[in-house]
């Protein structure tokens, strides 16, 4: 008995405490400003730099006819990709990301990708009728938890799934 409130008051009581998960958003079309505002003048696709919580930023870039995503923290990217390659292989981002915070740090991105046909240089628009899928990603902010991906077409239930299976990481 003495040695179990020995180990107690040595914890302390946060060592029995169950974590607290919360989210906080990043809306792409509010939350980013240009990386390279004088670019933007010229006609060039410049990158937009969009504010996440504790030092965390997602940075959005563009290629042609497509658009890419990456994270990084106080400027230095820390080698998340936002391009899960087994959700779709031509697919649109969705304007929120929700980043899931454990006891008020971010661990894990929660966001939204539409997948269609095809892509729009075979002419084929991205349209809900052209849509094939649609899926909630859940991606670690570590590199050692690998991401996972929820059918937000076909379950009713995929924010949840989605709230569940992050907190499943550690």
């Amino acid at each position: 008995m003495h040695s179990l409130l020995l180990a107690v008051l040595l914890l302390g009581p946060s060592a029995f405490a169950a974590d607290k998960y919360t989210s906080t958003y990043t809306d792409m079309d509010k939350d980013c400003s240009s990386a390279e505002p004088e670019d933007e003048e010229h006609g060039g696709d410049v990158p937009m730099t969009c504010k996440g919580p504790d030092g965390y930023s997602i940075v959005e870039s563009y290629s042609a006819m497509d658009n890419f995503r990456h994270v990084e923290r106080n400027g230095e990217s820390v080698t998340v990709n936002l391009e899960p390659e087994a959700s779709c292989s031509h697919g649109s981002y969705g304007r929120k990301m929700e980043w899931r915070l454990r006891n008020g740090k971010p661990f894990a991105l929660i966001y939204r990708i539409t997948c269609f046909k095809d892509d729009i240089l075979s002419g084929t628009d991205r349209t809900p009728a052209n849509r094939t899928g649609e899926f909630l990603v859940v991606q670690p902010l570590s590199k050692s938890a690998p991401f996972s991906t929820i059918d937000a077409l076909h379950k009713k239930d995929a924010n949840e799934r989605a709230h569940k299976r992050a907190e499943e990481i550690k």
